[in-house]
C-alpha cells in the first residue's frame, strides 16, 4: 500500500500548471507515476497557444537550472520529488513581450511555490491593445474594443513591471484522479506615460480579459480535476477557474470585474520518457463556458457575446532535461 501510495504522489507532482493566460494556457504534463524524480541540472519548459473568446496568441518558454532536494529514497513520498529551480522566462504575443526571472520551489510533494519577476512588460500597440478606461463601468465588450482602434489615442503603447507569487497545491486519488488547485496573486504597475493618455488608473488587460488597476492587483485561481484515461497518454479534466482584480478605490458597489469559467480540457501526450532533451509532446484544448462576465455571458451590453459560445484555447507543450 505505502509503494502504491508512493507512485501516486510521484505521478501526481509530474503535472506542470497551465501557463497562458493563464492562466489560461500552456503545459500540461501527464499524471504518470513512470516520469521519475526531477533531475538536478538544466531544464526547460515551452507552450505555445491559441485562444479565442477572446482572440490571444501566447508563446511561455523557462529554462534554468534545477536542483534536487532531499534525494534519499528512505525519505517520506512527500519529500522524494522536490526540488529547487531558478530560471529565466519569457512570455510574449504578436501585442506584448515579458522577460523575466523565476524562482520554482516544490518543499514537499504535493505544494510548489513560485516567484516570477517580470522587469519590463512592454505592450506594443498592436491588435487594438492596450486601451485605457475611467472607470470600472465602461464599456469593454470585443465590439467596442474593436471599434475603438480607428479612435485617435484609444490604442496605446505601454510599458511597465509586474510581479507574480504562485501556490500550487496537488495531490493524486487512486490510479487515475489527480486534484489541483493554483492561485496567483500578480501585481502590475504601468508608466501613465506610456498608457493613460489622460485617463487614470484602469485599463484593459487583454492577458486576463477584464479591467484592471494599472497599479495594483490581480488574483487568479484555477481549480482542476484530472482523470488519466488510458495508459497512451491521455488525460480529460475539468477547470473553474476565477480572474480577481482587486480595484481598490476604483471599486464600485453596483459593478464587478471578476470573471469565473467552467469546462473540459483534453490533453494527449506523444512519448514520455524518464529524462531527455525533448520530452512530453503534448496537445491540449480546453473549453470553459462563462459564468459571469459583463460581455461574455449575453444580455443587453453593447456587444455582448452570448453564453452559449465558450472559451477555447488549444496548444502544443513540450519539456526537457539533462
Amino acid at each position: 500500500m505505502r509503494r502504491a501510495f508512493g507512485r501516486g504522489v510521484a505521478g501526481a507532482v509530474s503535472a506542470v500548471a497551465l501557463l497562458a493566460m493563464a492562466g489560461e494556457a500552456g503545459a500540461q504534463e501527464r499524471f504518470n507515476p513512470r516520469v521519475g524524480l526531477a533531475t538536478t541540472g538544466p531544464y526547460y519548459r515551452f507552450s505555445t497557444a491559441l485562444r479565442v473568446n477572446p482572440i490571444g496568441l501566447f508563446v511561455d518558454f523557462r529554462g534554468g537550472w534545477r536542483q534536487r532536494l532531499f534525494n534519499d529514497p528512505g525519505r517520506s513520498v512527500l519529500l522524494r520529488n522536490t526540488y529547487v529551480a531558478l530560471a529565466g522566462t519569457v512570455v510574449t504575443s504578436p501585442a506584448f513581450v515579458r522577460p523575466g526571472i523565476a524562482l520554482e520551489v516544490q518543499p514537499l510533494a504535493i505544494l510548489n511555490l513560485q516567484a516570477v519577476w517580470e522587469p519590463v512588460v512592454q505592450w506594443f500597440g498592436t491588435f487594438g491593445n492596450v486601451q485605457s478606461f475611467n472607470d470600472v463601468t465602461s464599456n469593454y465588450s470585443d465590439a467596442v474594443l474593436s471599434r475603438n482602434r480607428n479612435v485617435p489615442g484609444a490604442v496605446q503603447t505601454a510599458r511597465g513591471w509586474q510581479f507574480t507569487a504562485q501556490a500550487t497545491l496537488q495531490a493524486r486519488i487512486g490510479q487515475t484522479l489527480a486534484l489541483r488547485d493554483t492561485f496567483r496573486a500578480v501585481y502590475q504597475k504601468y508608466d501613465p506615460a506610456t498608457l493613460t493618455s489622460g485617463r487614470t488608473g484602469l485599463f484593459y488587460d487583454p492577458f486576463y480579459d477584464v479591467i484592471a488597476p494599472t497599479d495594483g492587483w490581480t488574483l487568479v485561481n484555477d481549480v482542476d480535476v484530472i482523470a488519466q484515461l488510458t495508459d497512451l497518454g491521455t488525460n480529460l479534466g475539468l477547470r473553474f477557474s476565477s480572474v480577481m482584480p482587486q480595484l481598490g478605490s476604483f471599486a464600485n458597489d453596483s459593478t464587478t470585474t471578476t470573471t469565473h469559467r467552467l469546462g473540459p480540457i483534453v490533453t494527449y501526450t506523444f512519448r514520455e520518457r524518464r529524462h531527455g532533451a525533448v520530452n512530453a509532446p503534448t496537445l491540449y484544448a480546453l473549453a470553459q463556458w462563462w459564468l459571469q462576465h459583463p460581455f461574455r455571458t449575453g444580455g443587453d451590453n453593447e456587444g455582448a457575446v452570448s453564453r452559449a459560445l465558450p472559451m477555447i484555447i488549444v496548444g502544443f507543450s513540450m519539456r526537457g532535461d539533462w
